[in-house]
């Protein structure tokens, strides 16, 4: 839980300094959006990110991502088995720059190179009498690190209102514990980064 309030409070600073540093800018005014993600419905992930322009067709972004929470108890109706609570949390931070390129009056694809880091915790309990104490709960943790290139369009449904959608192609390295048997893990991988892509209502101002 120290890691997910970290993580949040680095992501809010990062979005103080961009708010000050645009203030303090004499020049024309830059494009600022903020985007509100949905990645998976079950389990729900959302990401929240800020996208700042840099330049006429190129833009800084930085958010938090793979937001979710899942609790569940399964209260099994035989006697031969026993009650169980499952507690899983995740979140993450990315950077990333992003070009853009005009299709239409309305479409807009962009595209862009990012690095992201994610953490996640799954605690599991059991009421087992037949299990020794300490093998009652099962905590796993894992740290993932990840180079995710960006393929998005940008929908524009009124001035201050957008949607986009988009695929993220990425390399992942992971690297994981299990309470259990104190085993490290370590994998690498290449793959969309989510099955479906990923959907997002943008405000711009």
């Amino acid at each position: 839980m120290k890691t997910f309030y970290s993580i949040i409070l680095l992501t809010g600073l990062l979005f103080n300094s961009l708010s000050l540093s645009a203030q303090d800018s004499t020049k024309t005014k830059k494009i600022t959006e903020y985007y509100i993600s949905l990645a998976n419905v079950s389990p729900l992930n959302v990401s929240i990110k800020y996208k700042r322009q840099l330049k006429n067709n190129l833009f800084f972004k930085v958010g938090l991502i793979n937001l979710s929470v899942t609790e569940n108890d399964n209260l099994p109706s035989i006697s031969t088995s026993y009650p169980t609570h499952h507690l899983a949390i995740s979140s993450g931070l990315l950077f990333g720059l992003e070009f853009r390129k005009a299709i239409t009056d309305k479409f807009t694809f962009y595209h862009g190179i990012n690095l992201s880091f994610s953490y996640s915790t799954s605690i599991s309990k059991t009421d087992n009498p037949n299990l020794p104490l300490n093998e009652r709960k099962t905590t796993s943790l894992s740290y993932s690190g990840a180079i995710p290139y960006t393929l998005g369009l940008l929908f524009q449904l009124n001035k201050h209102f957008f949607l986009s959608a988009e695929i993220n192609p990425n390399i992942t390295f992971t690297t994981g514990t299990n309470s259990i048997n104190n085993n490290r893990t370590f994998a690498s991988s290449l793959s969309l980064g989510t099955n479906y892509g990923v959907l997002s209502l943008v405000f711009r101002l």
